[in-house]
């Protein structure tokens, strides 16, 4: 799992749940890679998804989720985002 170039805000709270979520989910931070090189450096390593956040306005915006090696990749955009402490 990864964020946009350079992510704040509640983008990090959203990263919590989601790492409670799914089991061995390992946080990675973006730096300055592109989406291919972060792809590439994935399998390598043997990972078999990878998840890249983004965010808007210091808010989840939407999630593009790619299963590896060879996709299929989907995008998701996400509006009204609730976490666990405010249901």
């Amino acid at each position: 799992m990864t964020t946009n170039r350079r992510p704040r805000g509640k983008i990090f709270d959203f990263m919590k749940e989601l790492k409670i979520t799914i089991p061995n989910m390992e946080y990675y931070p973006r730096e300055n890679f592109r989406i291919k090189e972060i792809i590439e450096w994935s399998k390598e390593r043997g990972f078999t998804d990878i998840i890249v956040l983004q965010e808007k306005w210091g808010n989840p915006h939407s999630m593009i989720l790619s299963h590896l090696p060879d996709g299929p990749t989907a995008t998701f955009r996400m509006s009204s985002v609730k976490l666990n402490e405010d249901i």
